[in-house]
């Protein structure tokens, strides 16, 4: 990895810049992951495009539809053709592992660590019979970034069923290798959690 668990925030305020782009995943006639194509596409995004990070295996990728074979498959062609090659822009990875199975989730957090990525993110959950959301979601959150060291970030989005408030992103944010959260809410609750937390955690939205 390339920082210490405790120097994640800082890491991600030198380094998660610019233009970050959501990964498409090409597959093949046959319903394969094209990999041949795969990079060639990562290549185009950074070379040409002068993209300065890529949002590997997220929504857009198509993560849901795939193997856990396959999003780790994507994630080592990314940081292969990111890390492993002349790039003038040093541009970054951030690695979706998000799942509703916890254990999924920390097999793909060790794994993308273990890779080299530079960040990963992780959706809320689609939670279900819940009396104490907010403390789940810490604890959600927290357990993770107890079992890693690389850096998380959230991502909070109307598909959940819900919306992660500004105050609870704020505590969350205090763990140490929380350092990012992708905020897809109204502007208000956006301009509330950056007055509350752009010390300790990079907002951007959707």
């Amino acid at each position: 990895m390339k920082y210490k668990k405790t120097e994640a925030k800082e890491f991600a305020r030198l380094n998660m810049k610019g233009i970050w782009a959501a990964a498409l995943t090409p597959f093949t006639p046959s319903l394969k992951l094209d990999e041949i194509g795969f990079r060639q596409n990562i290549r185009h995004w950074i070379d040409d495009l002068e993209i300065d990070g890529l949002f590997i295996a997220g929504k857009q990728g198509e993560f849901f539809s795939m193997s856990l074979l396959e999003r780790k498959q994507c994630m080592r062609i990314a940081v292969e053709e990111v890390n492993n090659r002349p790039n003038s822009r040093n541009a970054g990875t951030i690695l979706s592992c998000s799942d509703q199975n916890m254990d999924v989730v920390l097999e793909l957090a060790g794994y993308a660590q273990n890779l080299g990525a530079d960040y990963i993110v992780v959706h809320a959950p689609i939670l279900h019979f819940t009396t104490n959301q907010d403390e789940l979601l810490y604890e959600y959150y927290k357990y993770i970034a107890d079992n890693v060291d690389i850096g998380i970030a959230m991502w909070s989005h109307p598909d959940s069923g819900y919306l992660m408030s500004p105050e609870l992103c704020n505590r969350i944010a205090n763990l140490p290798n929380i350092v990012a959260i992708k905020y897809s809410v109204p502007r208000e609750m956006y301009t509330e959690l950056t007055r509350l937390a752009e010390d300790r955690l990079i907002v951007s939205t959707a």
